[in-house]
């Protein structure tokens, strides 16, 4: 009995799900958990180095996680009191990678912060404006097959604000 169970530790959950006939319905439900607990270990990791900043003091926050060796995630948060500014940097995407999720979220009180991602070819992938109108929250996750390459190597963010009384919150994670 104990050598059965040995067996099954090592394998696959997704084989076992195939196993059982229930393969999508087992997946899409570990997603979903995996997707909520990554999330929550998040916040608390950006309320951890938000608390041990300085009052309205810029964070950048960098860790790797999971249990791949080429997952990682990059957030940056900015507070801004009426600056107007254009600031870049860069991000790399390893060609090991198969999945890329991109979030953004802020608020902006009077004037705007405009947020923008650059693919390695140069070419915006996306560009969002926030300004007084409302709160933003958007996310993206992307699959990224083996042959699709546009997405490997070093992309840029891009971060322009006018007379910007607000913050924003930008993470970047691979998978």
């Amino acid at each position: 009995m104990l050598a059965v169970l040995g067996v099954f530790i090592f394998i696959d959950t997704s084989i076992l799900a195939q196993s059982t006939g229930t393969a999508k319905e087992d997946e899409e439900i570990s997603v979903r958990r995996s997707e909520h607990a990554e999330q929550a270990v998040r916040s608390r990791e950006m309320s951890r180095a938000r608390s041990l900043s300085r009052v309205g003091e810029d964070y950048i926050y960098v860790s790797g996680y999971g249990s791949g060796e080429h997952n990682s995630r990059l957030t940056l948060s900015k507070n801004y009191n009426g600056q107007s500014i254009d600031k870049q940097g860069t991000f790399e995407v390893e060609d090991k990678i198969t999945k890329l999720k991109l979030s953004l979220e802020g608020h902006v009180n009077s004037g705007s912060i405009k947020v923008s991602l650059i693919l390695p070819d140069g070419k915006i992938y996306k560009s969002l404006t926030m300004d007084d109108s409302a709160d933003i929250q958007w996310s993206e996750s992307l699959n990224i097959k083996e042959d699709v390459t546009k997405y490997f190597g070093t992309w840029k963010y891009r971060i322009t604000t006018k007379v910007a009384d607000g913050s924003y919150h930008l993470s970047i994670n691979t998978y």
